[in-house]
């Protein structure tokens, strides 16, 4: 099977965000300060207490937007969403469950949920716009 160009580019976007998730997933301290290139901003926000869990969520809404306007673009069936919802809440359970072998952090239900609400909320936001922009035509 032959692919365009444009699956190599969507494929290589979501291996690098997917590495990303795992290498943030497991470093030693969960917090972002003193990482290069992440702006003060970021980091205040996802170190402050109030937003340790759902912080968990932003990585895998802008994974899943992107991962949904491909299927929009390729106008794929409804299960291809549902399929990457299990796909994206299999990373996170992997990210999470890879989180009992690291010293000082332990694995987190909540950011379970999370993660694959986050992931839900993105693809569930692109279906809902393919569907309308099918009625708008």
């Amino acid at each position: 099977m032959k692919f365009g160009k444009e699956v190599y580019l969507i494929a290589g976007i979501c291996a690098v965000g997917i590495l990303l998730i795992f290498g943030l997933s497991w470093k030693a301290d969960p917090n972002l300060k003193g990482l290069p290139l992440i702006p003060s901003w970021l980091y205040n926000w996802t170190d402050s207490y109030g937003n340790s869990r759902i912080r968990t969520a932003v990585p895998f809404v802008f994974l899943s937007l992107l991962i949904g306007a491909w299927f929009w673009i390729r106008n794929v069936p409804a299960y291809y969403f549902v399929v990457a919802w299990g796909v994206l809440t299999a990373v996170v359970v992997l990210a999470e469950l890879g989180q009992y072998f690291i010293p000082m952090r332990d694995v987190d239900l909540k950011d379970m949920f999370w993660g694959s609400a986050g992931s839900f909320f993105g693809l569930g936001t692109m279906y809902l716009v393919k569907r309308a922009a099918r009625f708008i035509k």
